[in-house]
């Protein structure tokens, strides 16, 4: 026989997944979780670019590396405690982040994200018509992050500068 016991007036418990915390349906605690018994660290986190993650991200902390998933998620196991470097490349170009001090206790596990500004970057290149001659004059435009940071440059009878 079994007995079931119910809690009257209390809320069920909502379930979150990890794919709904990276995608801002959950909420993330900036407090570090313990694994009793475990004599290493663990740190993990997002990768993001200003426009939205960031895919194919290669963190590094020491001789450990992972790379990002499809939203922009890492984990990186099996580091002593201590004081470690984390650094990140994404494979785009242009992106630039700083090195992260990151400490780790036995048993810790710290959630460490890592954003990716865009830094200046020279686009260089020549416009030339149907015939093969280059255009005097066009512009030509780019814009970054989703409509902000808008470049324009002006061909001469050389080539396309932007600066």
């Amino acid at each position: 026989m079994s007995t079931k016991t119910e809690n009257k007036g209390a809320k069920p418990e909502k379930k979150i997944s990890r794919r709904q915390m990276l995608q801002g349906g959950g909420i993330v605690s900036p407090i570090p979780t313990t694994h009793a018994g475990s004599d290493k660290g663990m740190i993990r986190g997002t990768v993001r670019y200003a426009w939205g993650i960031a895919e194919d991200a290669r963190v590094k902390v020491e001789e450990k590396s992972a790379v990002t998933d499809k939203l922009g998620a890492y984990e990186i196991t099996g580091l002593t405690p201590g004081k470690h470097i984390l650094t990140a490349e994404v494979p785009f170009p242009g992106y630039d982040s700083s090195p992260k001090s990151v400490e780790v206790a036995a048993g810790e596990t710290k959630t460490v994200d890592v954003d990716f500004d865009f830094k200046k970057t020279v686009v260089e290149g020549h416009v030339y018509d149907t015939e093969g001659k280059p255009i005097i004059g066009a512009i030509v435009s780019g814009v970054l992050r989703q409509g902000r940071d808008p470049a324009t440059a002006v061909t001469d009878e050389k080539k396309v500068s932007s600066g």
